[in-house]
């Protein structure tokens, strides 16, 4: 699936959890994603800049206005891009609740450690560890190729 394509297909499947979706079509999202927040990026950080050299506020108000367009369109992503993940889990014939757990999994580890122990550095690096383990593993499962047979549907690409 090209570039195109992928992200139209990312947002007809919104929040279609169901089906598969390809390496190619996951990645191409990521970057599509990728470059949008780059565009908002500028026009967020270029009048601060501007600003910080000038001593000229005129611009602030621009860089209120893409700071909120950042927020928007990172809300506006959130079930989308979860949808796309677990169909790309169930790509590489991992059920959805894989995702789940590796994204809750350091979050509740780390509440109750807060609740447990007092804040030391070996239990905050210890946390550390498995969250960016569980990131990796994330990662990684986002690269594995198709699984054919697979106990999931066809790919929702389309």
């Amino acid at each position: 699936m090209g570039f195109l394509k992928a992200y139209a297909a990312f947002w007809k499947n919104y929040v279609y959890f169901g089906g598969r979706s390809s390496r190619s079509t996951y990645w191409w999202v990521q970057l599509w994603n990728f470059l949008i927040f780059i565009i908002i990026l500028a026009f967020v950080i270029v009048p601060v800049i501007h600003t910080f050299t000038t001593k000229d506020y005129g611009g602030m108000g621009l860089s209120t206005v893409f700071v909120f367009v950042y927020l928007l369109y990172t809300l506006a992503i959130i079930i989308p891009g979860i949808s796309l993940t677990v169909r790309r889990f169930h790509d590489a014939n991992l059920s959805a609740w894989w995702y789940v757990g590796l994204c809750l999994a350091p979050k509740v580890l780390v509440f109750i450690a807060e609740g447990v122990t007092k804040s030391t550095i070996t239990i905050d690096g210890l946390l550390a560890l498995i969250y960016f383990a569980a990131v990796i593993a994330r990662f990684v499962i986002t690269l594995l190729p198709s699984k054919d047979p697979n106990n999931f549907r066809e790919h929702t690409d389309s």
